[in-house]
């Protein structure tokens, strides 16, 4: 008996396994939907075909050159092919202003690079900056905190004395937020009876960029008050300024520095004044200039919540021409079918607001990065990141801006675990974030891509005048 048991137990159990093996081999759908009810086809071969990539193919020794060369060789079969961006027309209208800039401008032309976790620390901006700057001039790394956030490793360490407070979104139970700017975040003295407020700039981390700039900027309001700055480094005094009592609803006080020789500087604060600080930006008076503002935890849909006439101000003194717009991966967990149209109108009114502050700047949206989460222990993408992405791309449209797949720069759906367990990795076992290595690949295609756009635009122009 016990030996016929065990003969109809085996039965069973290889009957279990051919079937799900043919379910696996079949092109059969990998969820089903039975009213609230979702089943789940367990492809037993998922994980088996999941080691199957090209990225084993790669020289890992040389991963800049020979991943971009192989991964993401750009199909030129297609001779009708003009734009490695995508445009709303089908033409560069989306970006003519910030070309022509390019092109013309001796002056400065600032870019304000938006985004959430995945660029913080400069990631990915770095790259693009440092590019800009070696073809178009520049110097300085842009706007930065004056305290650190999130324990994250600017470019320029801060290190600030601790009456300094925070402001961001969080404080104010709100809808409109009037009093943040540019950086989503704003600076005050935590006590204004204190007589000197510091804050230490310890110049650590030149990677990316050859000097610290020739200006110092701070982005300030001040209603109540002069407040006396002095810039020095070490003991030596390199300036003295003011931040002037003003109706004007920001200003700037800007010291010059030198291209060199600085390995730390420090601002001091004194006075009964009570400023309000935007940001301070290391930077130059001509040139490209590339802003680094990330934002953890941030969808990007909170600009609208900023006071328009506050935004056009700073923007005018900054000389901003472009903003780069890349944010996603704290949406797609959450996403559902329902929610998408919700989100593509949301991110719409964001993009607008931007052009509504100043018609000739433009916008460039750079789509999600693929993201991944575990099912029957492979990780595979999220469901909903591909109607994410065209989501996304759709906004981009509707707002006539620029729009850049990085989803399918990465290799489209599943791409994620490729990245993360390649060698050296590059994405986080997170599956969600790149690594600083990912974070060039990404980087230095996305500049490769704009280059080649703003070569093709010169053209066009030349055979304009040509006619």
């Amino acid at each position: 008996m016990s030996e016929i048991r065990f003969y109809k137990v085996f039965l069973f159990f290889l009957s279990v396994f051919v079937f799900f093996l043919f379910l696996s081999i079949v092109n059969v759908p990998e969820t089903y939907k039975i009213k609230n009810l979702e089943i789940r086809n367990p492809d037993i071969l998922r994980g088996i075909k999941h080691k199957i990539t090209p990225l084993q193919l790669i020289n890992k020794k040389d991963i800049e050159k020979v991943f971009l060369k192989n991964f993401f060789k750009i199909d030129t079969s297609n001779k009708n092919v003009k734009f490695c961006l995508e445009y709303p027309e089908n033409n560069f209208d989306a970006l003519k202003n910030f070309f022509s800039s390019l092109l013309h401008s001796k002056g400065k032309i600032h870019i304000l690079h938006y985004g959430d976790s995945q660029i913080e620390g400069d990631r990915i901006t770095a790259i693009i900056r440092d590019t800009l700057q070696k073809i178009f001039g520049g110097q300085g790394c842009g706007l930065i905190f004056p305290v650190k956030i999130n324990n994250v490793q600017q470019y320029v360490n801060v290190v600030p004395s601790k009456e300094w407070k925070r402001y961001t979104f969080k404080d104010f139970n709100y809808k409109n937020c009037p009093f943040l700017g540019v950086m989503l975040n704003i600076f005050k003295f935590n006590d204004i009876n204190i007589s000197c407020e510091k804050i230490d700039f310890n110049i650590v981390n030149l990677m990316f960029f050859n000097t610290i700039g020739n200006k110092l900027r701070i982005l300030y309001s001040n209603k109540c008050n002069k407040e006396i700055v002095q810039l020095f480094s070490g003991k030596k005094i390199i300036g003295i300024s003011s931040l002037e009592v003003s109706d004007e609803t920001i200003s700037i006080c800007e010291f010059s520095i030198s291209n060199s020789n600085y390995n730390s500087l420090t601002l001091e604060f004194s006075g009964k004044g009570d400023p309000t600080i935007y940001g301070i930006s290391f930077d130059s008076d001509n040139g490209v200039i590339v802003s680094n503002i990330g934002i953890r935890g941030s969808a990007g849909l909170d600009f609208t919540r900023l006071n328009k006439k506050l935004m056009s101000r700073i923007f005018d003194l900054l000389s901003v021409k472009l903003i780069i717009y890349q944010f996603g991966i704290n949406v797609v967990p959450s996403m559902s079918e329902k929610k998408l149209r919700d989100y593509e109108i949301a991110l719409t009114a964001q993009l607008k607001y931007f052009k509504s502050i100043n018609s000739n700047i433009d916008v460039i949206v750079i789509g999600v990065t693929d993201m991944s989460r575990k099912i029957d222990g492979v990780y595979v993408s999220y469901p909903l990141i591909e109607k994410i992405n065209e989501a996304q791309k759709r906004a981009a449209f509707k707002a006539n801006c620029a729009f850049w797949d990085a989803f399918k720069k990465m290799g489209g759906k599943n791409s994620m675990s490729k990245w993360a367990t390649y060698k050296p990795p590059l994405a986080s076992k997170d599956y969600a974030h790149l690594t600083n290595e990912g974070c060039k690949i990404i980087s230095t295609k996305f500049i490769e891509d704009l280059l080649k756009d703003f070569e093709s635009y010169k053209r066009s122009i030349a055979n304009i005048s040509n006619r």
